[in-house]
C-alpha cells in the first residue's frame, strides 16, 4: 500500500470510529497527479501523491496545503476540519 492511500485508510478509520461513514474518492489534478478527497457538506480534505493534506473550507473556497505530509496530527486536525469539529 502506498503512502498516499495508507494515509487515506487511516483517515477513512477515524472517521468511522465517530461515527462518519465518509467514503473519498480518487480526482485527477494538475499534471496527472492523483488526490483522494473526503466530502462533508461543503468542506473537503484531499491527500495528494506525496500523502500532503489539503483542506478546503466550502465550494467557493480554494485548496490550501495544510500539511505536506500526513502525520498522525495533522490527520485528526484536518478530521475535525471537515467535520466541524
Amino acid at each position: 500500500m502506498d503512502k498516499q492511500t495508507e494515509a487515506a485508510q487511516y483517515i477513512r478509520n477515524v472517521l468511522k470510529g465517530q461515527g462518519f461513514d465518509i467514503l473519498y474518492h480518487a480526482v485527477i489534478v494538475e499534471e496527472n497527479q492523483q488526490w483522494l478527497i473526503f466530502e462533508q457538506g461543503e468542506r473537503q480534505i484531499a491527500i495528494d501523491s506525496a500523502s500532503g493534506i489539503w483542506v478546503k473550507g466550502s465550494a467557493v473556497d480554494i485548496w490550501r496545503c495544510f500539511s505536506k505530509t500526513c502525520s498522525t496530527s495533522s490527520a485528526l486536525i484536518a478530521i475535525e476540519i471537515l467535520v466541524g469539529g
